[in-house]
């Protein structure tokens, strides 16, 4: 009842500081933006047409940008290319701060992170999901989101400007200590890597899929304990560096599907390979679709597709709703031998969140979908989503598909969800702690704060026929990105479940052990 008060205080104190901010936005606010506007250098030779205006590619492009605005003053060295986008601390600094356990053993996950990074999502604590990732040494995640197209489009514009810089004519800032809108799967591996230096990360460099940006997959790893491979599955020409056009190590990349398949499709998994002590293994991350495809004769081309691998393809009944999810799952599988053969290694590990559930009537679909990878198998049966209507665990959706018996250093009987709803049953656990640490009506308010205050040190481009200057942000437009900070906060009342999906994720992720230090059979 009293963290019922608080939270209500809390949102009307919010809302109070909103409507304030309103009433002076015609006086005191804008007199002062305009003032200082005025009193800021305005940047020489620098005409409009001198800002160019690209298509956002996503984390390619957030790559070719990160030495330039995201960590301009982090230690970590980046590799941009088509295939994939790779961050990674300098050599020197690979030194895992991991908890004592078992240095046989290799803890992996999957996580479905909820639109990391875009505006569905203001109030996650990146802190809160690093302390949960921390428990691995590989995450297979998803639903990672690409930039706003405000956001990115005034990001480009001050590295095309900063760019154009030299020390006979730098760029004047209005602050000092000034920042950026950082991509989301920026901030969390920050995070990461203040719990552990080594943590690094791999995703696709352009999004795909069904939202108005898409989104993108990847994998979070320990890199002190999880090392790349370079493989010949991936196109090799498109492992070239877009920086300074050298060719780099052949290490990951979308599934590569044919153009006949790709049409039937709305993502794609991303693949790459991995050794962890004497284990390698070929890891696929994926989020299925959820939408069915909008042509009906794509819905029917799926299906059949899929009732081909039926033993009985005349008892095959594929919903409308679920025969786009399927068929993602069989465009990778179709592709497994290939890799396989490519790595020259069995061992694969394909995981993310599929949309579909493990039961006993959808086994000889998940049979027909996995057919063209013979003996691969889903796993993972408890409820992984969060039911916020009803104030329960609701479909499971996140599995791991393997083949057990040749990818037998992996314990499925290990195999379970990370229940971050029940934290006090889980005992000696720093992410646990954490996470009832964040549910604190006091921390609730530090964290909104932390974000307000944030805004005061963000820059953008402003562009007129004189040349362009870098100013802050006016009181308005603060007050237009805060402004879904309270409706969130409001959403947090409804019960622990909605609380939980602001602060993480309306899925917990999923892990499962496997031995590193067997002799590899492969």
């Amino acid at each position: 009842m009293r963290k019922t008060i608080f939270l209500a205080g809390l949102i009307g104190f919010f809302l109070l500081l909103i409507v304030v901010v309103t009433s002076q936005r015609q006086s005191t606010a804008e007199i002062a933006f305009k003032t200082e506007l005025s009193s800021q250098s305005v940047i020489p030779d620098v005409s409009p047409s001198a800002i160019q205006k690209s298509t956002y590619r996503g984390p390619l492009d957030d790559c070719l940008l990160a030495k330039t605005l995201y960590l301009r003053d982090i230690s970590m060295q980046t590799e941009c290319t088509e295939n994939y986008v790779h961050f990674f601390p300098i050599e020197n600094l690979k030194l895992s701060q991991i908890e004592e356990r078992s240095t046989s053993n290799l803890r992996v996950g999957s996580f479905n992170l909820f639109h990391l990074g875009d505006n569905q999502a203001p109030m996650k604590s990146f802190s809160v999901i690093a302390s949960i990732i921390n428990q691995w040494d590989i995450l297979a995640a998803q639903e990672i989101m690409p930039l706003g197209v405000d956001v990115s489009r005034d990001n480009q514009a001050l590295g095309d400007l900063l760019r154009l810089a030299t020390p006979e004519k730098p760029i004047p800032f209005p602050i000092e200590n000034w920042t950026v809108i950082v991509p989301g799967y920026l901030r969390l591996l920050i995070e990461l890597q203040k719990l552990d230096s080594s943590w690094s990360l791999i995703l696709q460099s352009f999004p795909e899929g069904e939202s108005s940006g898409g989104e993108m997959a990847g994998f979070f790893y320990r890199s002190s304990v999880v090392q790349l491979k370079e493989w010949d599955y991936c196109p090799l020409t498109s492992s070239i560096s877009l920086v300074d056009s050298k060719p780099l190590q052949n290490l990951a990349c979308l599934t590569q599907l044919t153009p006949e398949v790709k049409k039937l499709t709305s993502r794609t998994a991303f693949a790459a390979y991995f050794q962890s002590g004497q284990f390698d293994f070929i890891g696929l991350s994926l989020h299925s679709r959820f939408r069915p495809a909008s042509e009906v004769s794509d819905i029917e081309e799926q299906k059949q597709q899929l009732c081909r691998g039926f033993a009985s393809p005349d008892k095959c009944k594929v919903s409308q709703r679920h025969a786009g999810r399927y068929y993602e799952v069989f465009a990778v599988a179709e592709q497994i031998p290939v890799m396989k053969e490519k790595a020259h290694d069995a061992d694969v590990i394909f995981m993310g969140d599929f949309n579909l559930e493990i039961t006993e009537t959808s086994m000889s679909i998940w049979e027909a979908a996995l057919k063209p990878a013979p003996f691969l198998r889903p796993f993972q049966l408890a409820p992984s989503t969060l039911g916020v209507k009803h104030s329960k665990m609701v479909s499971s959706y996140d599995h791991f598909i393997l083949d057990t018996k040749l990818t037998s250093e992996c314990d499925m009987e290990s195999v379970k969800i990370f229940d971050f709803m029940n934290v006090a049953k889980i005992k000696s656990n720093r992410a646990a702690e954490d996470i009832a640490r964040a549910t604190q009506p006091e921390e609730l308010l530090a964290l909104a704060e932390e974000k307000r205050m944030g805004l005061n040190s963000l820059v953008k481009v402003q562009t007129d026929a004189a040349g362009s200057v870098i100013r802050v942000l006016t009181e308005k437009e603060k007050e237009d990105i805060f402004a879904s900070i309270p409706i969130r906060l409001e959403n947090m009342k409804k019960n622990s479940y909605s609380m939980m999906l602001e602060l993480i994720s309306d899925h917990t992720p999923i892990e499962m052990n496997c031995i590193k230090s067997l002799a590899d059979d492969d």
